[in-house]
């Protein structure tokens, strides 16, 4: 009986939510993208970040090795979605910045060729002024409907 707890105890010890990431006072939370056909060019990322420190922090840049990462905020102006790069996103004390197709995301170039099927995972590297470089893995997640057929204007 007692000859099992060993792994018991290791599995008791993988942290409850595997697609936490933290540097720091930093919490990245849940990474992922959406499915993209060899076609599609680029890929939207998203993911949380909060502060728990008492200074803010910046997120100024992400790193991939399939090609080139940049931040885009939201704009809405009269029903319409406009998406601006940005150089960086600071990350006040206490608050959560969210990646999400309605605010903030990271796009991914240079995708052209390459698949990036449900279940698989693209590892990536956040890279903040203060916490430095933080490497996450962004989980491909099934294309929904309401997703709007991963397009979203640049």
């Amino acid at each position: 009986m007692f000859r099992y707890l060993p792994a018991a105890v290791a599995l008791l010890s993988i942290p409850a939510l595997a697609d936490d990431f933290r540097a720091g006072n930093l919490l990245v939370t849940y990474p992922y993208s959406l499915e993209t056909p060899s076609s599609a060019p680029t890929a939207a990322g998203y993911f949380s970040v909060t502060n728990e420190g008492q200074q803010p922090d910046h997120l100024d840049a992400v790193l991939h090795a399939n090609g080139n990462a940049q931040l885009f905020h939201a704009t809405h102006f009269r029903g319409q979605t406009i998406w601006e790069p940005i150089d960086r996103v600071e990350i006040a004390p206490g608050e959560t910045v969210k990646f999400n197709p309605k605010e903030y995301q990271v796009v991914f170039s240079g995708l052209a060729g390459i698949t990036w099927a449900a279940g698989d995972s693209a590892p990536a590297v956040l890279v903040f002024e203060k916490a430095g470089k933080v490497p996450v893995t962004f989980q491909i997640e099934t294309l929904r409907e309401e997703d709007g057929g991963g397009h979203t204007a640049h």
